[in-house]
């Protein structure tokens, strides 16, 4: 895993056979249920040989594996395989994974979280919850593609919460959600061969990071855009002037409750069955320790870059 060969074989190589091969993380993103990118991110990805960002959490992420996996296999009692190489299916050659354990029956991924994405209710498809397989979707379809590709029928996610609760979810092999993994993926590699990319999922909020890396920039060259896009920046502004209007709005009804709570920390709503609560945050300076860590941080991104559109007269 992470070396430049692992890397080579998830990007296209037209000359390869097979061309491209689809890590377990791809099947979210292949079937645009991920909040990291969408198939025409993927395909951009694949394409042009990016490699995946390597974020400060993810670094973290991978030396608390070895970890999880001593309380799973403390729990579990059970022999567990580190260490292991990318698979590629027997079937399909251009899918395939990397799992970071297995035993005789499981396959075992190691997962790092915050209570904050955590809920005992019904959870969104970006959530963990109470119950047994109750995992964020981009982790049940990851899981699925693993189970295709090693041919097994159950996926153990243990799951380290704040550095100290360790919760293990199972996922059961479905072939309906493998069916559309395999599509999916089948789709993308057609359309890698043919150099067709995919329709971007236009609100996705990464999507505008994928074109700008699958067209670049020409400095000082101009287009003529179409009548759609025309009407798609009259509607950026009408929408910028919406927020500005409810920001404006908030803000006033915000005013309004802290001119009657007068001097009070609390106020309580009519009813009484709720109660406001003021929080003051007070400035704080720069200070040395602050210097400090800013040396410390020397060379790591302060900011993403963004694109934004501006309008002005045509000369």
């Amino acid at each position: 895993p992470r070396t430049p060969e692992w890397y080579a074989w998830r990007h296209f190589e037209p000359r390869r056979d097979p061309p491209v091969c689809f890590g377990a993380t791809d099947a979210a993103r292949a079937l645009n249920r991920s909040p990291y990118g969408d198939p025409f991110s993927l395909f951009v990805e694949k394409a042009m040989g990016l490699a995946a960002q390597d974020t400060e959490a993810l670094r973290i992420a991978r030396r608390m594996e070895p970890v999880v996996l001593d309380e799973y296999d403390a729990r579990r009692e059970c022999l567990v395989t580190r260490g292991l190489p990318m698979f590629r299916s027997a079937v399909l050659g251009f899918i395939g994974c990397t799992p970071d354990a297995l035993t005789p029956e499981l396959v075992v991924d190691a997962k790092t979280s915050t209570y904050r994405r955590y809920t005992e209710f019904e959870p969104d498809e970006n959530q963990f919850g109470p119950g047994s397989d109750d995992l964020p979707v981009d982790y049940i379809l990851q899981a699925q593609q693993q189970m295709f590709v090693l041919e097994r029928e159950c996926a153990d996610y243990p799951v380290l919460f704040d550095a100290r609760n360790l919760r293990i979810y199972s996922v059961r092999r479905s072939e309906l959600l493998i069916e559309a993994i395999l599509a999916a993926e089948t789709e993308l590699l057609q359309r890698l061969i043919a150099d067709d990319a995919p329709e971007p999922n236009w609100q996705h909020p990464l999507t505008r990071q994928a074109l700008r890396e699958f067209h670049g920039l020409s400095a000082n060259k101009t287009v003529d855009l179409s009548v759609a896009a025309r009407d798609a920046w009259l509607q950026m502004q009408r929408l910028r002037d919406l927020i500005s209007d409810a920001e404006n709005r908030r803000r006033e009804c915000q005013n309004r409750i802290l001119a009657e709570m007068l001097d009070a920390e609390l106020g309580r709503l009519p009813l009484g069955d709720k109660e406001l609560r003021r929080i003051v945050v007070a400035e704080s300076r720069i200070d040395e320790t602050d210097v400090a860590d800013l040396r410390a941080r020397l060379g790591q991104l302060k900011r993403k870059a963004y694109e934004r559109l501006t309008e002005r007269r045509v000369r």
